[in-house]
C-alpha cells in the first residue's frame, strides 16, 4: 500500500481492468498508513466518493510526503508551485469538494478517513482554507491511533497554506506541540514546521523565549 501515486498509472495502462483494480485499492486501503511513502510523480485519477473515502488517508500520506520532511525538494521548488501543483492534483482526485465535507463531518467513519478528507478539503482548490473554524476539529484528530501520518500531513498542509504570522495557524502549532507531548516523531514535525516558518520569516524569532510567547500570541 506504500505507492498511492501510481494507481492512476495503473488505470490509465490497464484501463479493462479499472474495477478489478479499485477493488484492490480498497481492500489494501485496510492496511495501515505507510509512512515511508517513496516519491513518484503523483498520477492522479478520480475517486468514486463516498465509496472509495478509504483510500484518501493513503492518498494525502503520499501526496504530502515531502514539503517538511524533505527540505530541500520543498524549497528548490517553492511554496507557490507546491501548492499549486498538489491543489491541482487533489481537483482531479475529487471533482467536487462537498463530498470531503460530508465525509469528514460523518461520525460513522473512521477518523485517519475523516482527517485526510479534512486536509484534502482545506488543499482543494474549490474547497475551505478556514484554518480558524478548522482549528479545533485539527487538533482533535491528532493521536496515536491515526498515526504520524497524519501529523506530516496536516503540518505539510499548514506549510503550504500559512504563513507564521496567521493567528489560526499558531495556534495549532501551539496545541499539536502540546498534544504531542508523548511522541517524538510527531514533534519533530511540528518542530520543522516552526523552522521553516522561522526562516522565512520577516520578523526573526530565534532569540531565547520568544518561540513560546510567538505561540502563545503574546
Amino acid at each position: 500500500m506504500c505507492y498511492p501515486a501510481i494507481w492512476g498509472q495503473f488505470i490509465k495502462e490497464t484501463p479493462e481492468r479499472e474495477h478489478e483494480l479499485r477493488t484492490t485499492f480498497l481492500i489494501a486501503s485496510l492496511e495501515l498508513v505507510c509512512e515511508d511513502t517513496l516519491l513518484f510523480d503523483f498520477s492522479p485519477f478520480e475517486l468514486n466518493l463516498p465509496l472509495e473515502a478509504p483510500l484518501l488517508p493513503h492518498i494525502i500520506n503520499s501526496l504530502l510526503n515531502f514539503p517538511i520532511r524533505h527540505k530541500n525538494v520543498y524549497r528548490s521548488k517553492g511554496v507557490d508551485e507546491e501548492l499549486e501543483d498538489t491543489s491541482k492534483i487533489i481537483s482531479e482526485i475529487i471533482n467536487e469538494p462537498s463530498c470531503l465535507s460530508q465525509i469528514y463531518k460523518n461520525l460513522s467513519l473512521a477518523q485517519n478517513i475523516r482527517a485526510a478528507a479534512m486536509i484534502a478539503l482545506l488543499l482543494h482548490p474549490d474547497g475551505t482554507r478556514d484554518f480558524t473554524s478548522l482549528r479545533q476539529q485539527i487538533v482533535e484528530f491528532y493521536n496515536p491511533e491515526v498515526g504520524t501520518w497524519y501529523v506530516k500531513a496536516i503540518t505539510s498542509c499548514l506549510c503550504l497554506l500559512t504563513k507564521e504570522e496567521d493567528t489560526a495557524a499558531k495556534w495549532i502549532a501551539s496545541n499539536l506541540l502540546d498534544a504531542a507531548r508523548g511522541d517524538y516523531e510527531g514533534r519533530q514535525y511540528i518542530q520543522r514546521l516552526l523552522t521553516l516558518w522561522r526562516e522565512t520569516s520577516r520578523t526573526p524569532i530565534q532569540k531565547a523565549g520568544v518561540q513560546e510567547k510567538w505561540l502563545s500570541g503574546a
